[in-house]
C-alpha cells in the first residue's frame, strides 16, 4: 500500500511477526546473497522447512504452484484478486489457499496465492 510503513502499522501483532520473522533469517541461495540483505526466513509448512522472502512491498502472500503440487490434500478456492509485479507485470494466480505456517513456536494461519509465475514464498503484509 503507497505511504504505509511499518512503524505507523496500528497492528502491534503484525509488527511483533514481522520483526521475528526479520531476526529468523533463513540460510537461503548463496552466500552472496545472503551477505547482501538478510530478507529470507525459515517457515515450517506441513512439516517441510521452506525459505520465504519477507518482502514488505508486497500486501499478499505467494506461494509458487510447484511448492503447493508437493501438497496433498489442499482445498483451492478460486482467487479473485489480481497481482502485478513490481515492474507492473501481471502475475497469473491459479487459485487461493490457507495454509498453516509455524516459525519456532508462533503458528499462524494466512491466506496465500498460488502462482506458477513465481519460485519463492513470498510474505506479505497480510
Amino acid at each position: 500500500m503507497i505511504g504505509h510503513w511499518k512503524r505507523d502499522c496500528p497492528t502491534k501483532v503484525q509488527q511483533q511477526v514481522v520483526q521475528r520473522l526479520r531476526n529468523d533469517t533463513a540460510n537461503r541461495g548463496t552466500r552472496k546473497m545472503q551477505d547482501k540483505a538478510n530478507v529470507y526466513v525459515k517457515m515450517t509448512i506441513f512439516g517441510k522447512e521452506v525459505p520465504c522472502l519477507l518482502d514488505s512491498g508486497c500486501e499478499t502472500t505467494l506461494i509458487p504452484k510447484q511448492l503447493f503440487d508437493q501438497f496433498k490434500n489442499l482445498e483451492t478456492r478460486t482467487a479473485t484478486n489480481q497481482v502485478r509485479a513490481a515492474n507492473d507485470t501481471p502475475i497469473r494466480i491459479s487459485g487461493e489457499i490457507r495454509l498453516p505456517f509455524c516459525i519456532d513456536d508462533c503458528f499462524f494461519w494466512t491466506d496465500a496465492l498460488v502462482s506458477e509465475d513465481i519460485e519463492e514464498v513470498m510474505l506479505g503484509s497480510d
